[in-house]
């Protein structure tokens, strides 16, 4: 296969290589960034050898290739354009700058989700199967299929335990958001451990119960409870961790900043219990900024 003339072909279907910002590729796909995006011809590219589709996302023009292929093409298109080497990252950065504030909101929504995906798929259908052995009235029956069969009770109870994505979810959420916004995501799964730690109240207990109990924390009046449940919460304390463990980045020793992931989350711990809960948990849980609130 001659992928120095696949390559050649793409050029003047996208204006040439003097429309092209950066290039770069992932497993699969040719990733461009064209300095005026009018100028490609998506059909004409769709017809040529070696191409299994064409689409325009997020500021990037994107040729499937398949694996394998895709790699070779990039080393001959650098090779035409003289272009330098740009990562996936890079050009998903630029490629976004011309975006509006709610598709950049969307961009970081699907970066953050997109990756955990199939977690939840895969718990839904657990879940769906979980529902068809416990609910009262199908396939005729009086009471559900679980009411009638110690095993098939307990295969219930077990698959309720296996869908524990919805269970663990500021962990998934964290982990991916952290790593989304440039920072450890490792620090990001003991941020998410820490929003649901069996020390604190559960979320959807408390919203059945009294006022749970505070802490103190520097004058604020804390609740004891956790995240369960919490998407938005997750995602905002992820922002503030990957934020701080920058600023860290440029202001800690290098010869010391192997010890920043100890400060890091403890910096970040304060303000998720007090500052970031959402306002609609605000009922039971009221953090600072809900006092005086008439819910």
């Amino acid at each position: 296969m001659d992928y120095r003339k696949m390559a050649s072909e793409v050029l003047p279907l996208i204006g040439g290589k003097e429309n092209v910002s950066k290039a770069t590729h992932c497993v699969t796909r040719l990733r461009l960034i064209l300095n005026d995006n009018a100028k490609y011809d998506k059909e004409a590219l769709e017809n040529l050898d070696g191409v299994k589709g064409v689409f325009f996302n997020s500021g990037q023009l994107q040729i499937i290739y398949g694996t394998k292929t895709v790699d070779a093409v990039y080393e001959e298109f650098i090779q035409l354009t003289g272009l330098g080497v740009s990562t996936v990252a890079e050009v998903k950065k630029e490629g976004t700058e011309d975006l509006k504030a709610l598709q950049r909101a969307f961009k970081i929504f699907s970066d953050i989700f997109v990756p955990i995906i199939h977690a939840f798929v895969g718990a839904a259908m657990i879940v769906g199967i979980k529902s068809l052995l416990t609910t009262a009235g199908l396939f005729g029956l009086d009471g559900s299929l679980a009411d009638q069969s110690k095993a098939v009770a307990d295969f219930a109870a077990c698959l309720n335990i296996i869908a524990a994505t919805f269970t663990f979810l500021p962990v998934l959420i964290t982990y991916s958001a952290v790593k989304r916004f440039g920072g450890n995501p490792i620090l990001g799964i003991v941020l998410g451990c820490i929003m649901i730690h069996p020390g604190l109240m559960d979320a959807n207990a408390a919203a059945a119960v009294a006022l749970p109990e505070y802490w103190n924390l520097l004058g604020i009046q804390t609740p004891i409870v956790g995240f369960q449940g919490g998407v938005f919460s997750a995602i905002l304390v992820s922002w503030f961790l990957a934020k701080t463990e920058k600023t860290l980045q440029k202001h800690v020793p290098g010869c010391i900043f192997h010890c920043s992931p100890v400060p890091n989350p403890a910096a970040v711990r304060p303000g998720a219990f007090s500052g970031l809960r959402p306002p609609w948990q605000c009922n039971r849980t009221r953090p600072w900024y809900c006092h005086g609130l008439p819910l």
